[in-house]
């Protein structure tokens, strides 16, 4: 078994969607992204806990314990075609199926460490076992994620411990650092243009994806689009590199976020 985890950000549209021997799995309203195909999906917030609005709402007016989605996110998932674990079965839709919490914690040591929907569909791999997993869009920047970037890199270490084989997809922060400690020197300071010119990269593909998320189909101008901010982000990235931040994009994305 493979798998290959889907989140929104930068890189979850490099999955192995033409791998027919890849199970693709995606969470919440990713399948506004349009993703080729989808295998398994996970909502595993509770439909009275969603906050349901097609406006564009900050984060900050979301109420506290809300989730924002958006109104037709029931019947998207009832038409999905696919398993799709919940908290339980839900009648709105066939083909949910109770997520097996208890064995996941099992199969985790015990440990109830779950902070993120990444980390349940994670904890699923840990009792499911597929040989390889590939992690895509999981940029893990930010507040938010980076208080779930340890469980997720917990999780991993416990993934690759059990001898699954682990890709990430770059730009990640998971399973990522600037420099060896002690065996490396930190890497030098970002200069001010390379910095700001890879931010607006970032946040110009960020914000086109989003409009996919929000319900617009990629045109194929859009997929230009894309395919040349990646190019642009590579060209930062090699910038990067000569500050001795080589080998693992990863680091560049964590040398970045401490940078800002």
């Amino acid at each position: 078994m493979k798998v290959a985890i889907l989140l929104s950000g930068i890189g979850w549209d490099r999955a192995p969607f033409d791998d027919a021997t890849v199970d693709v799995w995606t969470c919440n309203d990713e399948y506004r992204l349009h993703p080729p195909r989808i295998s398994r999906h996970f909502e595993l917030h509770r439909p009275e806990d969603w906050y349901l609005s097609d406006d564009v709402v900050p984060s900050a007016d979301v109420p506290r314990g809300r989730y924002l989605r958006p109104c037709d996110h029931m019947d998207h998932l009832a038409s999905l075609g696919v398993p799709i674990d919940m908290q339980e079965a839900c009648a709105d839709v066939p083909r949910s199926v109770p997520y097996p919490l208890p064995a996941v914690i099992l199969a985790a040591g015990g440990v109830r460490l779950f902070d993120s929907s990444l980390a349940y569909m994670l904890g699923l791999c840990l009792l499911e076992r597929p040989s390889w997993i590939g992690i895509y869009g999981a940029n893990l920047s930010g507040p938010e994620y980076q208080d779930q970037r340890p469980t997720a890199q917990w999780l991993l270490g416990l993934l690759v411990g059990g001898g699954a084989d682990v890709y990430i997809e770059q730009p990640s922060t998971l399973l990522a650092c600037t420099h060896l400690y002690a065996y490396e020197p930190a890497p030098r300071r970002i200069p001010d243009d390379v910095r700001r010119g890879l931010v607006k990269a970032l946040n110009s593909r960020e914000a086109l994806v989003q409009t996919w998320i929000d319900g617009a189909a990629p045109s194929g101008d859009d997929r230009q689009r894309v395919s040349d901010l990646d190019a642009e982000i590579g060209t930062y990235y090699a910038a990067l590199a000569q500050l001795g931040l080589s080998g693992h994009d990863g680091a560049l994305a964590h040398a970045l976020e401490i940078d800002r």
